[in-house]
């Protein structure tokens, strides 16, 4: 009521010679490779069906000699209610099912983390129904990296968000994102500029927004390339710097 709360962003370090990644069949086999050596760790470490499950696929997209899919969906998460509920809104199909059955074969979605036990049986049982999905369940460095860098569209649609870091560093390598337009994921994503927002009331009315808005980046990406690379390049232009996060501290707080 007076006005004196307020919140900061995070930030991001940048390097400012790096240029926009290409994403084409070249770096496509470059992610599915460091993917390929990461879960396959997990499986032999592990021996569970979920990562023999992400082994089998990203072997056999590999060895299919496949061309690069139309659009390559990512997510690199922790897999826990706030990022994953409007994923699977108590509604038959749910979200997710929904965007992967409409998408068809030439969109593929690689989904990174690891989190509550309930949300990740929910990701593995998608993958099992879908072949155009992956739940790579667990987490490196090296791929996330790939994931942000290597990427069309970042999915991050959050059921609430004081900030976000993952949207700010698919940005970074020119990815845009999709995410509900709450919180700072409303103060970083600009929709139809730099990325795409959805908005809703009501559980149901999230779940449909993001069906929609993750149909209309899609078909951005695949029929109006100019534009999608323009928002691209946007994004790819967007710095979040830690200085200003600082400045604000000591503004605000301090």
């Amino acid at each position: 009521e007076d006005g004196r709360l307020f919140g900061i962003l995070n930030g991001c370090e940048y390097v400012e010679d790096r240029t926009l990644p290409v994403c084409d069949q070249q770096s496509w086999l470059k992610l599915l490779d460091e993917l390929l050596n990461e879960v396959s760790r997990w499986y032999r470490k592990s021996g569970s069906f979920r990562h023999w499950l992400a082994v089998q696929r990203l072997t056999e997209w590999k060895q299919s000699n496949r061309p690069r899919p139309s659009v390559v969906m990512t997510s690199v998460t922790r897999v826990v209610d706030q990022k994953v509920r409007l994923m699977r809104v108590p509604k038959s199909p749910s979200p997710l099912d929904r965007i992967l059955e409409q998408s068809g074969d030439d969109v593929v979605y690689l989904l990174a983390g690891s989190g509550d036990r309930s949300d990740e049986a929910f990701l593995d049982k998608a993958a099992r129904r879908h072949p155009n999905l992956i739940f790579l369940n667990g987490y490196s460095q090296s791929g996330a990296d790939a994931l942000y860098k290597y990427g069309d569209l970042f999915l991050m649609p959050s059921a609430f968000e004081p900030c976000g870091i993952s949207q700010m560093l698919a940005m970074r390598d020119g990815q845009p994102c999709v995410v509900h337009s709450i919180g700072g994921l409303k103060d970083t994503v600009q929709d139809n500029v730099t990325g795409f927002s959805f908005e809703g009331s009501t559980p149901d009315e999230l779940g449909t927004g993001f069906v929609e808005c993750t149909a209309r980046a899609i078909a951005c990406c695949t029929n109006d390339r100019p534009h999608f690379e323009a928002i691209r390049q946007r994004a790819f232009d967007t710095r979040f710097l830690w200085q200003d996060s600082v400045r604000e501290y000591l503004k605000n707080l301090y």
